[in-house]
Formats: structure tokens, C-alpha cells, sequence
């Protein structure tokens, strides 16, 4: 593969992010272009486009944006605005905070700004704990006034004095709003306070990514700026590429380096990763679902059924705004019908009134057992007869029987609209103790109820079929 640039252009990065407030027309862009030419790491023209925002002055005092959002490819040089953007700030005598989820970041941060000051500033260090090195007390203190150190991004590293610069490294992987919501209240009584958030793409679980995109269009107070490729172009147009990754043209190897990247997430089914980590567009979840899009699909696919014997599924949404129930039973060949026969919203659900209505189905059905999630699904299940619930090692059991069913196209699913290859499309795996895993949704933000209701379903289903009587409900 060999990427060519479109007839007339030049592969070279947009020096623009593609969402963007107005360019500042009055900056201190200039200083950090010069601190970052004397710490011999020459800004690229997308880096200076970040500083314009970051540097942009009110009419009266402070920034014009106490909030700035940078969102690009993985790669591009987003640490290389740090480094000047701290070192300046710090001269100006500003207290600064540094936080990521993994603190392996801005411990790497802190142990270079602390050796560029020994080396290339010496004389701005107090004669006593100018640079603090041990862990969990990593800090940098200037004779001018300005103090630098690192934390966690959990509500309680936030916690603190007032800060004039808080840097929010990784935001995609804050999957609560726990620590913006401690650490802003730090700049606003500061007269130059600043919160400058720094990522690439994300999934819905990235709950703070989503709140700053919402706000992008809105708030006047916040420079969101997104380098990522326009959601119609497909994985492997330059266009997009450029869009997303402003170093490429400027830094000799990225391109042919994406070439070889693309090549392999192509050829190993991960396109969702190619698109969230160098394409700067958000997907689905950070994890793979449970089973691919391409596995579900080699399933068989019915538009009649005949249960005999089945089992009911049922599982209602951690919110209360969604509810479904699917039926499963062993096919004569032994494989495993599946069947979504309620998918109920509501704002919330009237479990007095689907309860009683699923005990009914249950009856018109036949059903020779039901399962449910006693954490959600209680309200429900009590109004069914002989419901079992369904949790902890044994829906480890279920969810890897049903995985391993789905990968040896052993369904065959009634699936009108879609709703089940939807809801597995939003299921992944979470770990448990002993190499186990279980199904969850992939965010909150999510719901997978008839996934989970089927892999209930699917486990009582898939067991030996009883000798005796069937017992009717």
C-alpha cells in the first residue's frame, strides 16, 4: 500500500484542527514559540495553532479561554506543547498541576522539565528542595514563585490549593467527571487560572471527552480543538489521515509508520482501534465485544421459530429505562434457538406492569425456566414463578458458553431489527479473578439488555435436556 496525495495537494498535516473556535486575535504565542526554540524542539505549525488558544488574552485580564481541549493522533507531538507551556508558566511564578491516569506520564514529564531546569536554568532553583523526586511527592519549585507537581486524576488528587494551570493528560480514559469536577473550582479564584485538557479519541465510557464535545459549539469559555478525520471518509483516505495527524510532513517517518499500522489493524480485523487511536474518531468501547460483527453474522438468521422447551432471558438496564426478555431453547440438531420477544423503554420502566405481563408470556410460551440478574431484575422476577437469578461464577460460565456457541455457529436467531446484533455489538468482556470473564455493556452511557438476557437464556438452554416431563409455567 502506498498512500498518494490528492491531485494538486501536498501530503503535509492541517496546521487547523478541524473543529475550532475563531482564531485569538490577541496571543502570547510568540513566548511559548520562542521557549520551545530554545529548548531545541521547534514548534511544528499545528503545535503553534495549540498555542495561539492556549495564550489567547482577555479584553481585560487572564485568558480568553480558562479552558482548552486538544484532541489529536496518538504520535503527533502533543507532549511537545507541554514542555514549554509548564517551563513558561513557571517563570511567570504559576502553580501548576499535572495529572493523568497513569502517572507513568507525567512522572516522565516531571523527570524532563526537571532536567532541563538543572541543566539550562540552574539559577532559578532554590538553594533547598527546588526538584523533589520521590514518588508521590514528584515536584518542582522555581525562585520566581512557580511550583509544578503530579497527581492522580482521581477526585482526591484534585484536591488542594488554588492552581493557576491544571493539565489533564489522557482525558479519553476518565470514565467519571469525579476529577474536573474537583480540580476546576482550583482556577477560578486565580486570576490566570486555566485548565488544559490534552487526549486522542475516545469511547462513550470517555464521559469527560463527551462533555467537552458537547460544550465545543456552546461555551464560549472553552477552545475545543479536534484534529480527526471527517466521519464519511472511509479508514484508508489521506484526506482523513491528514486531518487527524498534523505531524505528518513534519516528523520523516510518520507517514510510512501509519502505512504499516493501517496494513495491520486491516489485516487483523481491529479498524475500530486504527480509527480511535490514528484517525482521532471516537468508537464504540476500548475493548472488542465479546464477539466480532463478522462471527454474529455467519450465525443462521430465521424468520420463524418454533420454541420447544425454552428458557426466558430476562434483564432490565441498570437506569430503569430499558427492559428485555428473549427465549432460547435447543434445536432439534442441538443447536440454539434464540428469540427477543420483549424490548421495552420507558423513563423508567413500570416493573408492576411488565412483571406480571412476562409471567403471562411465560405461560403462552411454555417456559421450562427463567433467569435474571438479581442486581437489576429483582422488581421483575418477582413476579415470575421459578425465576432463578443468574450472577457471579455462573455468569462467567455463561457468557463463555455463549461466546464459544456464537464463534461455532451454533444459533439460529429471530432477530427482527436487529435489536440482539446491536446489543452484542455494545457487550465486552470484563475480567474476574482466575482467568474468567463476564459480558457487560461497554459504557454507561449504553444498554445491551437483550445481550444479556440471551446469554442467560443461552446457558439453562445449552444444558442437557431433561428425561421427564417438561414443567409448564
Amino acid at each position: 500500500m502506498a498512500i498518494a496525495a490528492p491531485e494538486g495537494a501536498s501530503i503535509i498535516g492541517s496546521p487547523l484542527p478541524r473543529i475550532k473556535p475563531p482564531l485569538p486575535a490577541r496571543s502570547e504565542y510568540k513566548a511559548l514559540v520562542n521557549r520551545a526554540e530554545e529548548l531545541g524542539q521547534p514548534f511544528r505549525p499545528w503545535q503553534v495553532t495549540v498555542a495561539r488558544y492556549v495564550s489567547a488574552l482577555a479584553p481585560n485580564i487572564g485568558w480568553l479561554y480558562p479552558e482548552v481541549a486538544t484532541l489529536a493522533a496518538r504520535q503527533n507531538g502533543k507532549t511537545s506543547i507541554m514542555r514549554p507551556l509548564i517551563i513558561e508558566r513557571l517563570f511567570a511564578g504559576h502553580r501548576i498541576v499535572h495529572a493523568a491516569q497513569d502517572l507513568k506520564l507525567p512522572r516522565d514529564m516531571h523527570e524532563e522539565i526537571a532536567t532541563i531546569i538543572d541543566e539550562q536554568y540552574r539559577e532559578f532553583l532554590p538553594s533547598k528542595r527546588g526538584i523533589k523526586y520521590g514518588v508521590g511527592q514528584e515536584s518542582i519549585r522555581l525562585t520566581t514563585g512557580g511550583v509544578y507537581h503530579i497527581v492522580s486524576n482521581s477526585r482526591s488528587g484534585a484536591r488542594g490549593p488554588s492552581n493557576d494551570l491544571v493539565l489533564v493528560d489522557e482525558v479519553l480514559e476518565l470514565v467519571s467527571m469525579d476529577f474536573v469536577a474537583a480540580a476546576i473550582p482550583t482556577t477560578i479564584a486565580r486570576p490566570w487560572g486555566q485548565v488544559v485538557y490534552f487526549s486522542n479519541s475516545g469511547t462513550p465510557a470517555s464521559v469527560v471527552l463527551q462533555w467537552l464535545r458537547v460544550r465545543a459549539d456552546n461555551d464560549p469559555k472553552l477552545a475545543y480543538l479536534e484534529w480527526s478525520a471527517e466521519p464519511h471518509l472511509a479508514p484508508d483516505d489521506i484526506k482523513g489521515w491528514l486531518q487527524a495527524n498534523p505531524s505528518i510532513g513534519h516528523n520523516p517517518v510518520l507517514l510510512s509508520n501509519l502505512e504499516d499500522q493501517y496494513r495491520s489493524h486491516l489485516a487483523g480485523g481491529s479498524l475500530d482501534v486504527w480509527e480511535r487511536e490514528h484517525l482521532c474518531r471516537p468508537t464504540l468501547s476500548m475493548h472488542e465485544s465479546i464477539v466480532s460483527a463478522e462471527q454474529w453474522s455467519m450465525q443462521e438468521f430465521v424468520t420463524e421459530t418454533a420454541p420447544i422447551r425454552p428458557i426466558l432471558g430476562i434483564k432490565m438496564d441498570i437506569s430503569g429505562d430499558r427492559a428485555s426478555a428473549v427465549l432460547a431453547w435447543q434445536e432439534a440438531d442441538g443447536r440454539i434457538g434464540l428469540e427477543i420477544v420483549v424490548d421495552e423503554e420507558g423513563d423508567p420502566i413500570r416493573t408492576g406492569e411488565l412483571g406480571p405481563a412476562l409471567q403471562k408470556l411465560a405461560v403462552e410460551k411454555h417456559v421450562s425456566g427463567i433467569a435474571y440478574d438479581p442486581y437489576t431484575d429483582t422488581d421483575l422476577a418477582q413476579h415470575l414463578r421459578r425465576a432463578k437469578p443468574l450472577t457471579g461464577r455462573d455468569y462467567a460460565n455463561a457468557t463463555e458458553k455463549f461466546v464459544r456457541l456464537v464463534s461455532g455457529r451454533q444459533l439460529v436467531v429471530h432477530d427482527e431489527g436487529a435489536i440482539l446484533a446491536a446489543d452484542v455489538a455494545a457487550t465486552i468482556p470484563r475480567s474476574m479473578s482466575g482467568g474468567a470473564y463476564v459480558a457487560i455493556k461497554a459504557s454507561p452511557e449504553l444498554t445491551n439488555t437483550a445481550a444479556e438476557a440471551a446469554i442467560r437464556a443461552v446457558w439453562l438452554a445449552s444444558a442437557p435436556r431433561p428425561t421427564g416431563a417438561a414443567r409448564i409455567y
